[in-house]
């Protein structure tokens, strides 16, 4: 097998950009099945492919930004615990955590950026 240049290398359809997309989206929900790895597995794949096209870093960014939200809204729900409103907030930080990232993919398969509500750009 050669070694080939970025610029030798045959560019990628939208197919194959969208299901990269769809990967990094739906790599959040691997932290239910590894440890950390609903961390871990998006990064990688948005620093794998985020020279390839300015669609998938663009995906990885969404994704990033939502990881941090993520995290910090699971955290303000705990505290929250204590006044009693965390325990209505928490079941939603997680069905959110899991409902956003599946629909993310679905519509990053379609060749759409569906922004997660709630979540800002930090990225």
């Amino acid at each position: 097998m050669t070694n080939l240049t970025n610029a030798e290398r045959p560019e990628m359809d939208q197919r194959e950009i969208s299901q990269w997309c769809m990967f990094m989206h739906l790599g959040l929900l691997a932290g239910y099945v590894v440890p950390l790895g609903g961390f871990i597995v998006p990064i990688v794949l948005w620093q794998l492919k985020k020279d390839v096209s300015p669609q998938i870093d663009q995906h990885g960014r969404l994704v990033a930004s939502a990881m941090v939200a993520f995290v910090l809204y699971g955290i303000l729900a705990g505290l929250l615990i204590l006044v009693v409103v965390g325990v209505f907030l928490l079941p939603v930080v997680g069905i959110c955590g899991v409902l956003f990232p599946i629909i993310g993919g679905m519509k990053a398969n379609d060749g759409e950026y569906w922004p997660y509500p709630l979540v800002p750009r930090l990225f």
